[in-house]
């Protein structure tokens, strides 16, 4: 379980990483291509701008 622990963190880690660039998805989806999540996000994106960057604000307090 500590490897799927791991992988979690890192997502948020990228996740909080692109709300501080604003949402630039392509780099991501060109490292992990397997990532069905990273894809619809972009073919979704102008939908879920607003919804980012309230999910930003609650993973980053400050």
């Amino acid at each position: 379980m500590a490897g799927s622990k791991k992988l979690a963190s890192w997502k948020i880690k990228r996740y909080k990483n692109n709300c501080d660039r604003r949402f630039s998805f392509k780099s991501l989806e060109s490292e992990n291509s397997c990532q069905n999540q990273t894809i619809t996000t972009n073919k979704n994106m102008n939908k879920l701008q607003s919804d980012w960057s309230g999910y930003c604000d609650e993973l980053d307090p400050y």
